[in-house]
Protein backbone atom coordinates (compact mmCIF):
# COMPACT_ATOMS: atom_id res chain seq x y z
CA UNK A 1 0.00 0.00 0.00
CA UNK A 2 1.83 3.14 -0.72
CA UNK A 3 1.92 6.31 1.35
CA UNK A 4 -1.30 8.47 1.76
CA UNK A 5 -1.40 11.88 0.36
CA UNK A 6 -4.05 14.98 0.99
CA UNK A 7 -4.33 17.73 -1.62
CA UNK A 8 -4.20 20.94 0.10
CA UNK A 9 -6.10 21.85 -2.46
CA UNK A 10 -9.53 23.78 -3.32
CA UNK A 11 -12.30 24.05 -6.42
CA UNK A 12 -14.99 25.41 -7.92
CA UNK A 13 -17.41 23.20 -9.48
CA UNK A 14 -20.31 23.97 -12.11
CA UNK A 15 -22.50 21.31 -12.81
CA UNK A 16 -25.16 21.68 -15.92
CA UNK A 17 -27.92 19.95 -13.56
CA UNK A 18 -29.38 18.55 -16.69
CA UNK A 19 -28.96 15.35 -18.45
CA UNK A 20 -25.72 15.86 -20.75
CA UNK A 21 -24.19 14.29 -23.43
CA UNK A 22 -21.18 16.29 -23.57
CA UNK A 23 -19.71 19.26 -21.89
CA UNK A 24 -17.13 21.76 -23.64
CA UNK A 25 -15.54 25.56 -23.05
CA UNK A 26 -12.86 27.83 -24.26
CA UNK A 27 -10.15 27.99 -21.59
CA UNK A 28 -7.80 31.41 -21.59
CA UNK A 29 -5.13 30.01 -19.57
CA UNK A 30 -3.60 32.56 -16.86
CA UNK A 31 -0.95 35.34 -17.79
CA UNK A 32 1.29 34.11 -14.99
CA UNK A 33 0.92 31.08 -11.85
CA UNK A 34 3.01 30.47 -8.74
CA UNK A 35 2.90 27.63 -6.58
CA UNK A 36 4.43 28.08 -3.81
CA UNK A 37 3.79 24.55 -1.80
CA UNK A 38 6.77 23.14 0.15
CA UNK A 39 7.00 20.13 -1.08
CA UNK A 40 6.70 21.18 -4.85
CA UNK A 41 4.04 19.32 -6.02
CA UNK A 42 1.17 21.62 -6.35
CA UNK A 43 -0.53 22.42 -9.69
CA UNK A 44 -2.91 24.28 -11.58
CA UNK A 45 -5.60 22.79 -14.01
CA UNK A 46 -8.84 23.62 -15.65
CA UNK A 47 -11.02 20.50 -17.14
CA UNK A 48 -14.14 18.75 -17.84
CA UNK A 49 -15.49 15.33 -15.87
CA UNK A 50 -17.98 12.71 -16.13
CA UNK A 51 -18.24 9.24 -15.72
CA UNK A 52 -15.05 8.99 -13.59
CA UNK A 53 -12.98 10.76 -16.34
CA UNK A 54 -11.24 14.61 -15.78
CA UNK A 55 -9.87 15.61 -18.59
CA UNK A 56 -8.42 19.51 -19.23
CA UNK A 57 -5.39 21.75 -19.02
CA UNK A 58 -3.16 21.94 -16.40
CA UNK A 59 0.25 23.08 -14.99
CA UNK A 60 2.40 21.90 -12.21
CA UNK A 61 4.89 24.36 -10.82
CA UNK A 62 8.17 24.13 -12.52
CA UNK A 63 6.16 24.85 -15.94
CA UNK A 64 4.33 27.02 -14.63
CA UNK A 65 7.07 29.15 -13.46
CA UNK A 66 7.54 28.94 -17.24
CA UNK A 67 4.38 29.88 -18.45
CA UNK A 68 4.15 26.75 -20.12
CA UNK A 69 0.50 24.57 -20.04
CA UNK A 70 -0.20 21.07 -20.93
CA UNK A 71 -4.03 18.81 -21.69
CA UNK A 72 -4.31 16.10 -19.73
CA UNK A 73 -6.78 13.00 -18.92
CA UNK A 74 -7.42 10.92 -16.09
CA UNK A 75 -8.73 7.98 -18.26
CA UNK A 76 -7.97 5.70 -21.12
CA UNK A 77 -4.57 5.02 -21.97
CA UNK A 78 -1.66 7.45 -23.43
CA UNK A 79 0.55 10.09 -22.17
CA UNK A 80 -0.09 13.74 -21.50
CA UNK A 81 -0.11 16.06 -24.08
CA UNK A 82 3.11 18.06 -24.00
CA UNK A 83 3.89 21.29 -21.88
CA UNK A 84 3.28 23.82 -24.95
CA UNK A 85 0.68 25.54 -24.68
CA UNK A 86 1.59 29.25 -23.39
CA UNK A 87 0.58 31.26 -20.66
CA UNK A 88 -2.39 33.67 -21.93
CA UNK A 89 -3.43 31.27 -24.95
CA UNK A 90 -6.75 30.11 -25.48
CA UNK A 91 -7.99 26.85 -26.29
CA UNK A 92 -11.27 24.53 -26.62
CA UNK A 93 -11.54 21.89 -24.83
CA UNK A 94 -14.15 18.98 -25.14
CA UNK A 95 -16.02 15.87 -23.09
CA UNK A 96 -18.49 14.27 -24.91
CA UNK A 97 -19.89 10.80 -25.53
CA UNK A 98 -20.06 8.60 -29.13
CA UNK A 99 -22.40 5.64 -28.52
CA UNK A 100 -20.87 4.49 -25.23
CA UNK A 101 -17.27 5.94 -25.43
CA UNK A 102 -16.36 8.73 -24.22
CA UNK A 103 -14.03 11.38 -26.03
CA UNK A 104 -11.97 13.96 -24.96
CA UNK A 105 -10.76 16.90 -27.56
CA UNK A 106 -8.73 19.78 -27.52
CA UNK A 107 -8.74 22.09 -30.38
CA UNK A 108 -11.06 20.09 -32.18
CA UNK A 109 -9.05 17.05 -32.15
CA UNK A 110 -9.63 13.72 -30.14
CA UNK A 111 -6.86 13.29 -27.67
CA UNK A 112 -8.11 9.90 -25.83
CA UNK A 113 -11.19 7.59 -26.40
CA UNK A 114 -12.04 6.15 -22.91
CA UNK A 115 -14.14 2.90 -22.94
CA UNK A 116 -15.99 2.40 -20.10
CA UNK A 117 -14.96 -0.66 -17.95
CA UNK A 118 -18.11 -1.05 -15.83
CA UNK A 119 -20.27 -3.48 -16.65
CA UNK A 120 -23.33 -1.46 -16.89
CA UNK A 121 -22.27 0.88 -19.70
CA UNK A 122 -23.77 4.67 -19.85
CA UNK A 123 -24.39 7.00 -23.40
CA UNK A 124 -25.11 9.87 -21.04
CA UNK A 125 -22.15 11.83 -19.24
CA UNK A 126 -23.06 10.82 -15.75
CA UNK A 127 -22.24 13.66 -13.21
CA UNK A 128 -20.50 16.08 -16.32
CA UNK A 129 -19.15 19.54 -14.37
CA UNK A 130 -16.74 22.36 -15.26
CA UNK A 131 -13.39 22.34 -12.58
CA UNK A 132 -11.42 24.91 -11.75
CA UNK A 133 -8.55 23.55 -9.18
CA UNK A 134 -5.45 24.94 -7.52
CA UNK A 135 -3.28 22.55 -4.93
CA UNK A 136 -0.65 24.54 -3.27
CA UNK A 137 0.74 20.86 -2.07
CA UNK A 138 0.05 17.28 -1.48
CA UNK A 139 0.86 16.12 1.94
CA UNK A 140 3.16 12.74 1.94
CA UNK A 141 0.80 11.93 5.25
CA UNK A 142 -1.65 13.73 7.09
CA UNK A 143 -1.81 17.26 6.78
CA UNK A 144 -0.27 19.33 10.10
CA UNK A 145 -2.90 21.38 11.67
CA UNK A 146 -2.68 24.61 11.13
CA UNK A 147 -2.12 23.68 7.57
CA UNK A 148 0.99 25.94 5.93
CA UNK A 149 -0.04 29.13 4.73
CA UNK A 150 -1.26 28.98 1.46
CA UNK A 151 1.29 30.37 -1.16
CA UNK A 152 -0.19 29.50 -4.38
CA UNK A 153 -1.43 32.20 -6.70
CA UNK A 154 -2.46 33.08 -10.31
CA UNK A 155 -3.53 35.39 -12.39
CA UNK A 156 -7.24 35.42 -14.38
CA UNK A 157 -8.30 31.93 -15.97
CA UNK A 158 -11.69 32.76 -18.46
CA UNK A 159 -14.14 29.74 -19.34
CA UNK A 160 -15.93 30.39 -21.49
CA UNK A 161 -18.66 29.58 -24.35
CA UNK A 162 -19.40 26.66 -21.45
CA UNK A 163 -22.02 24.62 -22.75
CA UNK A 164 -23.53 21.38 -22.89
CA UNK A 165 -25.16 18.50 -25.64
CA UNK A 166 -28.64 17.71 -25.12
CA UNK A 167 -30.79 15.06 -25.85
CA UNK A 168 -31.01 16.56 -29.47
CA UNK A 169 -27.63 17.19 -29.84
CA UNK A 170 -28.16 20.89 -29.60
CA UNK A 171 -25.29 23.08 -27.50
CA UNK A 172 -26.45 24.67 -24.47
CA UNK A 173 -25.09 27.82 -22.55
CA UNK A 174 -24.84 27.00 -19.04
CA UNK A 175 -27.74 28.90 -16.88
CA UNK A 176 -27.08 28.21 -13.62
CA UNK A 177 -24.42 29.16 -10.90
CA UNK A 178 -21.09 27.35 -9.59
CA UNK A 179 -21.20 25.51 -6.40
CA UNK A 180 -19.27 27.61 -3.48
CA UNK A 181 -15.52 26.63 -3.20
CA UNK A 182 -15.10 23.45 -1.92
CA UNK A 183 -11.83 23.42 0.22
CA UNK A 184 -9.23 20.04 1.08
CA UNK A 185 -8.80 19.28 3.48
CA UNK A 186 -12.31 20.71 4.71
CA UNK A 187 -13.26 23.72 6.70
CA UNK A 188 -13.90 24.44 9.44
CA UNK A 189 -11.27 21.40 11.11
CA UNK A 190 -8.60 22.79 8.78
CA UNK A 191 -8.96 26.33 8.25
CA UNK A 192 -7.00 27.35 5.23
CA UNK A 193 -3.66 29.85 6.28
CA UNK A 194 -3.33 32.82 4.58
CA UNK A 195 -4.36 34.63 1.68
CA UNK A 196 -5.91 33.99 -0.75
CA UNK A 197 -9.08 32.50 1.03
CA UNK A 198 -10.85 32.03 -1.98
CA UNK A 199 -10.80 32.50 -5.70
CA UNK A 200 -11.94 35.86 -6.86
CA UNK A 201 -14.49 34.97 -9.27
CA UNK A 202 -16.76 36.80 -11.52
CA UNK A 203 -19.71 34.61 -12.83
CA UNK A 204 -21.83 35.79 -16.07
CA UNK A 205 -23.93 33.42 -18.91
CA UNK A 206 -21.74 30.73 -19.89
CA UNK A 207 -18.47 32.13 -18.42
CA UNK A 208 -16.88 31.38 -15.23
CA UNK A 209 -13.42 34.09 -14.76
CA UNK A 210 -11.14 33.29 -11.46
CA UNK A 211 -8.39 34.05 -9.95
CA UNK A 212 -6.49 33.51 -7.01
CA UNK A 213 -4.62 37.13 -5.17
CA UNK A 214 -2.48 37.70 -2.87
Amino acid sequence: MGTPQTEYAKIIRWYPQQTVYGVRMNVTLPTAASIGGRYGNGFVNFYLAGLGVEAGLSADGPNAANKQFHWFCNGGSGSNGQYNFAAGSTHSIELSMSGTLINFKVDGEVKRTITQSSKSVSKTLNDARVIVAACDQNYPSTPPKPLDPWSTTMNQVVCSNVQYRNAAGNWVTFSTQPDATAYFPALPNYPHVGTPQDFVRVVSSGQLIASLKK
